[in-house]
């Protein structure tokens, strides 16, 4: 099962690229980042309301957990900037990439409290495939 909700994540992701790309295209990168994330806050809020989930007292958590909406809202900006430019198979071929390295060096020296696991020789040769893949779309 979570295989299947991690390629519908996938599926989800480069069509929503799409969208924020042609937003920003009409509205401008900066605006458009922002209706995407107020958008998603009025989602959420329906969903938090449906679900009958109470934010008032949240768990503590380490500062620095709290950084994904800024990794988020990065993300967005970055993927709509650059998808009219590159297209969308391009920029999910990088995105996957630049996510596949940094997996790969915070479980390699266990930041944020990652797993520690050393890389294994498939690792390297599974990322070496997928880089000579993007070098040739770049083609």
């Amino acid at each position: 099962m979570a295989i299947w909700m991690a390629i519908l994540s996938g599926i989800i992701v480069s069509i929503m690229m799409v969208f924020n790309g042609q937003l920003s295209d009409v509205t401008g990168l900066y605006v458009a980042t922002v209706l995407i994330h107020v958008s998603g806050l009025i989602t959420m809020c329906f969903v938090v309301k449906v679900k009958h989930i109470s934010l008032a007292s949240l768990p503590r958590a380490s500062w620095y957990l709290y950084a994904g909406g800024v990794v988020g809202v990065l993300t967005v900006f970055f993927q709509s900037m650059t998808i009219t430019v590159l297209g969308a198979s391009l920029v999910t071929a990088l995105g996957l990439c630049g996510q596949i390295l940094a997996s790969v060096v915070l479980e390699a020296t266990g930041a944020f409290h990652t797993k520690k696991q050393s890389l294994q020789p498939m690792k390297v040769v599974s990322l070496l495939i997928i880089l000579i893949g993007i070098g040739v779309m770049l083609k």
